[in-house]
């Protein structure tokens, strides 16, 4: 039985499955951590499960530590799916010169603004390039509803990216092929982030 899906959910994964076959299956967790620590919250599924996978050493570590010696933690890495056509970048409708060095960095700043560190991308960018116009640099941050709490810091790094001038924030939501478009055009991908599990 595969819980392809974090631990605090399983209560309600495995409220689909019946008891007899998760009693019978073979229990394997598809985890992924993001800090060196695990949190106490996820500890309880480690009595649920005979195997964890997870993506990446940084995790396996943060897991291991933390888990009896009688399941064992395993990288599994992610497998990129290519899509078959990659479409091209309309750097036009970005705003940005075809003979300019384009960077992006791309993150959720839903959950936890700090770890992902959007602030540490503009200042990386505002030091190497001055406001150079011929290099731009497009953060694209997912937000939604909740990210009200966070909207003060979201102003300060909207301010530090005005200053930058080479510093463009999209916020809207992008579908699949201008996100492919928007990676598969880009010079360079910056991550700056704090803590990932990838």
């Amino acid at each position: 039985l595969y819980l392809l899906s974090a631990p605090d959910t399983y209560a309600r994964a495995l409220a689909m499955v019946s008891p007899r076959r998760i009693a019978r299956a073979r229990r394997i967790g598809l985890w992924v951590w993001e800090t060196p620590v695990l949190g106490r919250d996820w500890r309880f599924a480690f009595d649920l499960v005979h195997e964890i996978w997870t993506p990446s050493d940084y995790s396996r570590a943060a897991i291991t530590a933390a888990a009896p010696s009688d399941v064992s933690v395993t990288v599994r890495p992610h497998v990129p799916q290519l899509p078959k056509t990659i479409p091209l970048l309309d750097r036009a409708a970005w705003g940005v010169a075809q003979d300019a060095f384009l960077g992006l960095a791309v993150m959720d700043v839903r959950s936890c603004p700090a770890r992902k560190n959007p602030w540490a991308h503009v200042a990386a960018w505002a030091a190497a390039f001055r406001g150079r116009a011929d290099r731009v640099l497009i953060l694209k941050l997912r937000l939604s509803k909740r990210t009200a709490i966070v909207r003060r810091e979201l102003e300060e790094l909207a301010a530090m990216t005005g200053s930058a001038g080479n510093i463009r924030i999209i916020e809207e939501f992008l579908p699949d092929t201008e996100m492919t478009a928007l990676q598969a055009g880009a010079d360079v991908y910056l991550s700056l982030h704090r803590a990932e599990g990838y």
